[in-house]
Formats: structure tokens, C-alpha cells, sequence
């Protein structure tokens, strides 16, 4: 199963119903697959800064204006709070957000080096997680016995309190 991300969670008012309705339909040991935009990358200052500049008046926004950016680090702590662990956590697009091919092209060296530079800073990250939930305990019918061996030896049921019925007299003497 797979959430995207930016079409979900950072749209919605409250982000944290979307990891929230992945856990409750998600199996065991199921992965969820986890795309979103980093509000710590340059791509996430520009939004900020256009949004800055927005409340003053002018500017207009480089993304659409759908929800805030949800940081995978928050992320992350909402899916550990809902028993699932990290598999993997990616980063990518490292060139700040421009509207020109011939600026995309110069700089297109941070793409190259931006994983080793600045490694966290992607404007995109990606997260697969696993969720590891305790599996059900499986219990017995209580009201089954347990077979009995046919070898068993079989009790007398009453034997002793057969005298007592009788007022104390015995079998024969009942006749």
C-alpha cells in the first residue's frame, strides 16, 4: 500500500489522520511507501519566503499553496508512535527551486554533490516503513477437554456415596 504523501497528508487539516488510517489498513509486516517535500531544503525557504512576502502584499508562491511541508523527522515520530519502523530514508533534488531551464542547468552541480555535501537538505524525500505490530495470541477453546486415552483407567463414580443414599444400608439388605 502506498500513501502520497503531498497528496494526503500535508492537504489535509490534520495531517496525522493520513499515518493514522495507513496503520489501521495495513497487515503485518506491511510497507507503506512515503514521498513528501522538505521543509528544510531551499525549496521549502522559498515557500516560506514567498508566503513572507505574500502576507506583505506582493510575491507570489513557487509551489502551490496546499497545506504546509511535513519534515520527515516528524514523520518519522508520528510512524514510530504507530508501530512502524523506518526501512529506508531517502533524499533527493538538491538544486534550489528556479522557473528557468538555464538556471536549472546551472546548477546543476549541487544535484551531483548535494548528497554527499548536504545530505538531509533534499527538496524531496522518500521513506518506506514497516509495520510491526505484535500478532494476535492465539488461544484454545476453553471449553475443550483434552481427549482421554482409551487405556485410561475409569473411575467409579459414586461408589462411596452409594451408602449413604440408601440410609445406610446396603445393597442387599435394601431387597
Amino acid at each position: 500500500m502506498a500513501c502520497a504523501h503531498r497528496l494526503v497528508a500535508e492537504v489535509l487539516a490534520f495531517a496525522e489522520v493520513a499515518p493514522r488510517e495507513v496503520q489501521r489498513v495495513l497487515v503485518h509486516e506491511g510497507r507503506v511507501a512515503i514521498a513528501g517535500l522538505n521543509p528544510a531544503s531551499l525549496w521549502g525557504l522559498r515557500q516560506r519566503r514567498a508566503r513572507w512576502w505574500r502576507r506583505l502584499g506582493g510575491g507570489r508562491l513557487y509551489l502551490p499553496d496546499a497545506g504546509e511541508f511535513i519534515g520527515p523527522w516528524r514523520l518519522r515520530d508520528w510512524l514510530r508512535l504507530l508501530q512502524f519502523e523506518l526501512e529506508s530514508l531517502s533524499f533527493g533534488c538538491y538544486a534550489p527551486a528556479v522557473r528557468s531551464a538555464r538556471n536549472l542547468a546551472r546548477f546543476g552541480w549541487m544535484d551531483r554533490v548535494g548528497a554527499r555535501w548536504w545530505p538531509i537538505f533534499g527538496a524531496a524525500y522518500f521513506m518506506v516503513a514497516v509495520k510491526r505490530s505484535a500478532g494476535p495470541k492465539l488461544v484454545g477453546a476453553a471449553w475443550k477437554k483434552s481427549p482421554i486415552p482409551a487405556n485410561a483407567p475409569v473411575s467409579i463414580a459414586g461408589r462411596a456415596g452409594l451408602a449413604s443414599t440408601s440410609g445406610g444400608k446396603s445393597c442387599s439388605e435394601t431387597t
